[in-house]
C-alpha cells in the first residue's frame, strides 16, 4: 500500500491545471472552495498565519491552489462568516484573533493503565490527537474513571465538556452514566463497536482489513506456507480474531496454493514464553516459510525463537506483526508490521466532535491499516 505524503498549504504547487471553471463542473467547483476553506482554516488554527497577519493576495492564493478567483472568494467569504478573517474591498484579508472568535473545545479521553498497556494502537492515536495542529487552541484532558480525586472534577465540569472519547469497552458504563446529565452539545465517541445509543460516532481500526493486508503482502512475495500465531492475554477477543479472520480470508481465496495453520492462546504464560507454547502445540518453525504474529510483541519474540534455533529471518522465515509499534533500537531485523493511519484516526475523532453527524444512529468511521515495511520479510 502506498501512503501519499501529506502536503501542507505551503507546499502547494503553482501552475496546477485548473478544472474549477470548466462547463458543468459545479460539483468540483463546490468541492474545491470547501477544501480551500478547510486548508486555510487549519493553517490559521495551527498558527501558521498568526493573529493580525495578512493572507497572501488573492491572485497568489488562487495560483497556489490552482483555481480561479471566483472559487477562492467563496472560500474567503466562508472564512469571514466564521470569524477567521476580516477584509475590505481592495485590501488583503487579515487574520482575526481566533481566541475571541472560535470557541475552544474541551475534550475528555477516558483512559486508564489497562488500555495504555494492552492497546498500543489506541495509545498511538491518543498521542497523535494531542499533536494535531487543529487541537492546539483546544483542550484534551486524560481522565481515569478510577481516580476518585478526578471524579468530582468531571461531574462538576461536565456541562463545559464538548466531547468524550471512550477507547475501551470497560469504560462504556461510566460514559453512559455521564451522558445522562450531559448537555446536548456534548458528543460521545466510541473507539469500539457498540450499539449504545448515546454515542454520536464510532471510530474503529479496521483489524480485519489489516489481517487481509498482511496476507496479501506475503502472497505477493511468493510465501505459501503460513503459521498464524495468535498469542495474547490482553487484547479484546473480537479484535484478536478479526486480525486472524482477515488473514485467513485472503489465504483461502486460493486454498489449493497455500498451507496455513492457526494456533491461539489467551494465556499470559504463553505470551511471555511463545517458545514453550510452540512446543505445547507441537509446532516447528522450520516447517513454515512465513509467520503472522497477531501482535508485534509476539512477532518479535518469534523472531528470537527462530534465530535461537538457527533460522535466518527473513532468508529462512519471514515474520510480520500487527500494531505498528516503533521497533526496539537493537532489534535485528526490524519487524515488518501492520500499523494504522493514526493521524487519520485522530482527525476523524476531532471532526466527529467538531462536526457530529445529524443522525439517530452513530456515524461509523474506520481507520485505514498501513503496511510498515522493515526488514523481517524478504521475497521467495
Amino acid at each position: 500500500m502506498i501512503v501519499d505524503k501529506e502536503v501542507s498549504f505551503h507546499e502547494i504547487r503553482i501552475g496546477k491545471k485548473r478544472t474549477d471553471t470548466m462547463p458543468g463542473n459545479t460539483k468540483g467547483h463546490f468541492a474545491k472552495y470547501v477544501s480551500i476553506r478547510q486548508t486555510l482554516e487549519r493553517e490559521i488554527i495551527s498558527g501558521s498565519f498568526p493573529d493580525g497577519s495578512l493572507l497572501p493576495p488573492e491572485h497568489k492564493l488562487a495560483a497556489m491552489f490552482g483555481v480561479g478567483r471566483g472559487t477562492l472568494r467563496l472560500a474567503l467569504k466562508e472564512l469571514r462568516q466564521q470569524g477567521f478573517v476580516e477584509s475590505r474591498r481592495g485590501a488583503k484579508s487579515r487574520v482575526r484573533d481566533i481566541s475571541r472568535n472560535c470557541r475552544k473545545l474541551r475534550i475528555v479521553w477516558l483512559g486508564n493503565a489497562e488500555w495504555s498497556e494492552y492497546e498500543p494502537l489506541l495509545r498511538l492515536i491518543y498521542q497523535t490527537l494531542l499533536q494535531l495542529p487543529e487541537m492546539r487552541p483546544h483542550q484534551l484532558i486524560f481522565f481515569s474513571p478510577h481516580d476518585d480525586s478526578s471524579l468530582e472534577w468531571l461531574l462538576n465540569e461536565r456541562a463545559e465538556i464538548d466531547g468524550v472519547v471512550v477507547p475501551t469497552l470497560n469504560n462504556i458504563p461510566f460514559a453512559e452514566n455521564l451522558a445522562k446529565d450531559a448537555p446536548r452539545r456534548t458528543h460521545f465517541v466510541s473507539l469500539n463497536p457498540t450499539d449504545r445509543s448515546f454515542f454520536s460516532s464510532i471510530v474503529i481500526s479496521d483489524n480485519q482489513q489489516g489481517g487481509y493486508l498482511a496476507a496479501e503482502y506475503l502472497r505477493q512475495r511468493n510465501y505459501r506456507n503460513f503459521l498464524v500465531a495468535g498469542i495474547s492475554a490482553g487484547y479484546r477477543s473480537e479484535l484478536f480474531y478479526k486480525r486472524i479472520g482477515g488473514f485467513c480470508q485472503r489465504v483461502f481465496e486460493e486454498p489449493a496454493l497455500v498451507n496455513v495453520r492457526v494456533i491461539t492462546s489467551a494465556d499470559a504464560a504463553d505470551q511471555a514464553d511463545p517458545e514453550h507454547f510452540l512446543r505445547t502445540c507441537n509446532v516447528n518453525l522450520a516447517d513454515f516459510d512465513a509467520v503472522f504474529g497477531v501482535t508485534d510483541d509476539v512477532a518479535a519474540k518469534l523472531i528470537q525463537c527462530a534465530q535461537k534455533h538457527g533460522l535466518r529471518v527473513p532468508e529462512d522465515l519471514a515474520v510480520i506483526g500487527f500494531d505498528g509499534l516503533r521497533p526496539a533500537p537493537d532489534s535485528s531485523p526490524q519487524l515488518t508490521t501492520i500499523g494504522c493511519d493514526a493521524a487519520g484516526g485522530a482527525q476523524q475523532i476531532f471532526q466527529a466532535i467538531l462536526n457530529p453527524a445529524d443522525s439517530e444512529k452513530p456515524a461509523l468511521y474506520q481507520i485505514t491499516p498501513l503496511l510498515l515495511e522493515r526488514g523481517s520479510v524478504g521475497r521467495r
